[in-house]
């Protein structure tokens, strides 16, 4: 039961998403917040953190969608949050034994891991959400025969 809410809920967001006015690259950047966002030790206050993240670094000028950034934090749920805690927690535990040995070790090397990760999986997560996100604008707009807005316009080479 769960699980169905959970896939429910996913596609959802996914179909929100596909509606959405954001563009590729801010998509891209949401989903490379929320994947970046999930990697630390903030269960529970991951979705709000990435919410006003988003909003914060929309402010400042840089476009990033809150709805990705969002679904990004899902990374870490109920049932994947054990695996990828260790995982961190392992990464951290050498830096966080250099810096501070002996002192809230745990908590450092769940953060440190949760920065040493969630940076390449950001990175990572942005080329492929990117790329997902064009491939989805394009088929839509070849479906409809509306030109795309992830598509960059062509410049006349002829001058």
């Amino acid at each position: 039961m769960l699980w169905k809410s959970l896939i429910g809920a996913a596609k959802r967001v996914w179909a929100r998403t596909r509606e959405s006015s954001a563009s590729p690259r801010e998509f891209a950047a949401g989903i490379a917040l929320g994947l970046f966002i999930a990697l630390l030790p903030l269960m529970g206050l991951q979705l709000p953190l990435a919410l006003g993240s988003a909003a914060l670094l929309r402010r400042v000028g840089f476009h990033v969608s809150g709805l990705a950034a969002a679904g990004g934090v899902w990374l870490t749920n109920p049932l994947t949050a054990a695996p990828i805690y260790a995982l961190t927690y392992l990464v951290g535990l050498p830096v966080a034994r250099a810096l501070l040995p002996g002192t809230l070790e745990t908590l450092l090397a769940l953060s440190f891991g949760g920065v040493l990760l969630g940076l390449p999986v950001a990175v990572i997560g942005y080329g492929v959400a990117l790329r997902a996100a064009t491939r989805c604008r394009r088929a839509a707009a070849a479906a409809t025969g509306y030109r795309s807005t992830c598509q960059q316009p062509r410049l006349d080479q002829s001058r």
